[in-house]
């Protein structure tokens, strides 16, 4: 999604940033326009705010917002039972997260009988009439029958129109409650881009609780019109976590103003706002609005001085999901990229110019947030699931940063770093660092980014690629003194790892021929009798790191993808005992059929692989027990992107699209479906 700065929206990478140094800063209206410094992140720790330093700090943002006129991407952070989501004793699957104790929306929810499936709202074409077709979005309830088959007994429908098509960004279940959270998109005719793109739109985002007792007629609880835009949610017990962010719109600003007079008319318009009009609120069901956050819930870095601005902030809201009408918001008016969360903390964090980084920890305890300090290091945490680069254990918490450096032998410096929470100065200490003086092998070969982080207990993995896949161990029993216990070296790499045991680690990625990268490939005549041709595609391995790491066995898709690659919820995972491990993981391939004249048709497939890891004293294996494969209109293609599955005891649902297919673990050949 892209979305304009300030005027039309927000960026999430570039959320907020605070100024307003001064808590007795005067606000200067029709008296000139004070010399005011570029928004930038500020790696300082935040201060609680006073009325005029936050109200000073805020406007400079959203006045020096108006000479900006790029557009950048909405970074998404991009995660139920007896309010967990990693539950071993359960039967059946639920959603991968990265923490015990801490739930993630995603777009399918299954409580062992009844199967709850998220869809988005779209705009689409009839292949008969050609007429516009818009789809509804909302959540399907089906209701497992006694042969297994799946009936829909119920519906949850969203709000759409042609112009405003509702998104779900994800949906939560526990003990009969579904949270439903949501936003709105607006859509635009070819003809009227140039001009209705400047435009601005709401920002509001949807909160919506069910009472699903009944799931043939779901009952609203509570609905929230929350303005601004998702980051991510969490939840944690009883408590829905929201971070959003918000930028204001104010009627009239002047965009790109070029005269003084211009510039000074969008001063004194932002300068005579009302601080309580450029704040966040939200609307129940009934119409009535609330303030989200008031300037004295926000924080502004303990820097920032008068010159000082940024023109969005980002606000963590939580919910008492037993009583709805209860909720809690602080703000941070700070650049912002993501957040990691525990069941006790919640930590936000930012990059400037992918050089320097600023964490910021705040504390969880039912609807309290509370701010306990901050750490700064040198790079940044890449883009793609960035969360998982964050690990808190035994009070330390561990992070992987990268930073980008001018050498031609070698981009790349990537560390691991350990941070102690320090009470009385409010700060993250650093304690340790990976690679130091004493251990200063480094993490990655010339020139290869990170793909993937994990941690699991005293453990991390870290996997660094350019043409091939150096898999790392990281032994962190001591916080105070990480080591690199092994690594392995092998063809292609893993872009998601999941920890099985202390011993084994499943990795997710595509297998890569190391010569593409080298410039020609090797011509197969000169192939030498050791070197085998590279079969590239998805790429399922298991790894042993129980010592030195090394690879087990590997399952390759030729020509494939999977979403799990940069999604970890579209991996399904059952651990039926210690010694036996069930995935299910959708992958995604176009193939090749000659047609007349020798020319190639391409179709694409989407199938559903099912995995058994077999753990034992002697032996462990990774198994490919079959596939499940649906029936699917050729007419109307979707890719695997939102694709998710369950697996209940030896019963498999596979959710391709808006259709249901079921099978079983032990006949995966015989599919029926959809529903």
């Amino acid at each position: 999604m892209f979305v304009k700065r300030s005027l039309l929206a927000v960026a999430l990478f570039s959320l907020a940033g605070c100024n307003g140094d001064n808590d007795s800063a005067t606000v200067i209206v029709d008296k000139g326009i004070p010399e005011l410094n570029e928004m930038q992140l500020s790696l300082k720790g935040l201060k609680k705010s006073q009325n005029a330093s936050f109200i000073s700090h805020y406007k400079n943002g959203i006045y020096l917002s108006t000479f900006m006129g790029d557009v950048i991407a909405l970074a998404e952070d991009s995660s139920s039972t007896s309010k967990s989501s990693n539950v071993d004793d359960r039967s059946y699957s639920t959603t991968i997260t990265q923490e015990n104790g801490v739930d993630e929306a995603d777009r399918v929810k299954y409580d062992g009988n009844h199967l709850y499936i998220a869809n988005d709202g779209y705009l689409d074409s009839s292949l008969e009439t050609g007429d516009m077709i818009t789809s509804q979005a909302g959540v399907r309830i089906l209701s497992r029958q006694a042969d297994d088959s799946l009936v829909t007994v119920g519906q949850i429908e969203l709000a759409s129109d042609e112009e405003n098509l509702a998104s779900i960004n994800g949906i939560f279940l526990a003990d009969n409650q579904l949270s439903v959270l949501s936003n709105n998109h607006t859509f635009y005719a070819y003809d009227q881009m140039r001009s209705d793109i400047w435009h601005p739109h709401p920002q509001q985002v949807n909160f919506s609780l069910y009472d699903v007792t009944s799931v043939s007629s779901p009952q609203q609880q509570v609905s929230y019109d929350i303005d601004g835009f998702m980051i991510s949610s969490r939840r944690v017990d009883d408590t829905l976590i929201l971070v959003t962010s918000y930028t204001p719109f104010i009627e009239g600003l002047i965009a790109f103003p070029q005269t003084d007079e211009d510039k000074q008319k969008n001063y004194d318009l932002i300068q005579n706002t009302d601080v309580t009009d450029l704040l966040p609120k939200y609307t129940d069901a009934a119409g009535s609005t609330n303030a989200l956050v008031s300037a004295e819930q926000c924080f502004i870095p303990e820097d920032a001085t008068s010159r000082d601005g940024y023109d969005a902030i980002v606000t963590v809201t939580t919910i008492n999901l037993d009583d709805p009408s209860q909720l809690n918001s602080v703000c941070v008016n700070a650049s912002m990229q993501g957040i990691y969360a525990t069941p006790n903390s919640v930590y936000i964090y930012g990059t400037k110019d992918e050089q320097e980084s600023v964490i910021h920890k705040f504390s969880l305890n039912g609807l309290s947030v509370d701010y306990q300090g901050s750490g700064n290091l040198q790079g940044n945490f890449g883009w793609g699931q960035s969360n998982l680069r964050f690990s808190e254990r035994d009070g330390y918490l561990r992070v992987v940063s990268s930073l980008r450096v001018d050498d031609e032998v070698d981009r790349f410096d990537h560390r691991l770093h350990v941070f102690s929470h320090n009470v009385a100065s409010q700060s993250l200490a650093l304690v340790a660092q990976l690679p130091n003086e004493q251990q200063p092998a480094k993490l990655g070969k010339d020139n290869e980014d990170i793909y993937a982080v994990r941690y699991f207990g005293n453990k991390a993995y870290i996997v660094t690629f350019l043409n091939r896949d150096p898999l790392y161990v990281i032994d962190l029993s001591d916080n105070t003194n990480p080591v690199i216990e092994g690594e392995l070296d092998i063809i292609g790499y893993s872009s998601y790892l999941h920890p099985i045991s202390e011993n084994l680690v499943l990795g997710i990625g595509q297998n890569i021929d190391p010569n593409r990268f080298v410039g020609t490939a090797t011509p197969e005549d000169e192939l030498s009798e050791t070197e085998e041709e590279v079969v590239e595609g998805a790429k399922i391995a298991l790894f042993d790191v129980s010592s030195a790491p090394k690879l087990l066995q590997e399952f390759v898709f030729e020509n494939g993808y999977t979403p799990a690659e940069y999604n970890y919820h579209a991996l399904t995972y059952l651990k039926l005992s210690d010694e036996k491990h069930l995935f299910a993981l959708p992958i995604e391939r176009w193939l090749t059929t000659q047609g007349e004249e020798g020319v190639d048709i391409w179709s694409p497939e989407v199938a559903l692989q099912l995995f058994e890891v077999n753990d034992t004293n002697d032996n462990s294996e990774l198994v490919n027990t079959g596939e499940i494969i649906p029936e699917i209109d050729g007419n109307r293609y979707r890719g695997s992107w939102d694709d998710r599955a369950i697996i209940h005891d030896d019963l498999i649902y596979y959710v391709h699209g808006v259709g249901v297919w079921q099978s079983l673990w032990s006949t995966p050949h015989l599919v029926n479906g959809p529903y």
